[in-house]
């Protein structure tokens, strides 16, 4: 997908130890990554590395899934009152299936506020974020947010 294009380079790589130097990348995607990493200290130090390997005014933009979409609604109103030990607000396990596989995936399903606070708690400068709705028939299901590293 990316023949053809200039200065472009995908790189698979643990969100939590990413394999560049410091203050090497313009710009960065961290797209419908963040939410699948458990523990919000986790998430907070995956943050940490996409503005370590940001240079200085780069930018990432960041998307998550909302907790709020049309099909989660159920389940965490469940869970306001019957808390599960051990889980954050948010967390969630869902079962993907393709063809005859099934697999369980993690999931944290962000509010708005709290995504804005881990970008913060990260020491990004937020350009913009915006609530989305891709696959939802009512609620917006995605927050995306435009951010940069200042220091």
């Amino acid at each position: 997908k990316t023949r053809g294009k200039r200065n472009v380079e995908l790189v698979h790589a643990d969100a939590l130890f990413l394999p560049f130097k410091n203050n090497c990348i313009d710009h960065l995607l961290f797209i419908a990554t963040l939410h699948n990493i458990r523990g919000r200290k986790n998430r907070i130090n995956a943050l940490l590395e996409v503005k370590r390997v940001l240079k200085t005014n780069g930018t990432a933009l960041i998307s998550v899934w909302s907790r709020w979409q049309d099909r989660f609604i159920g389940y965490f109103l469940k869970k306001i009152v019957l808390p599960k030990q051990g889980e954050e607000f948010g967390d969630i396990t869902i079962m993907w299936r393709k063809n005859d596989l099934t697999v369980p995936r993690f999931y944290h399903l962000y509010s708005k506020h709290e995504f804005v606070a881990d970008i913060k708690k990260a020491g990004f400068l937020i350009q913009k974020v915006d609530s989305v709705k891709i696959a939802s028939k009512k609620l917006k299901d995605n927050y995306f947010a435009l951010v940069e590293k200042i220091n």
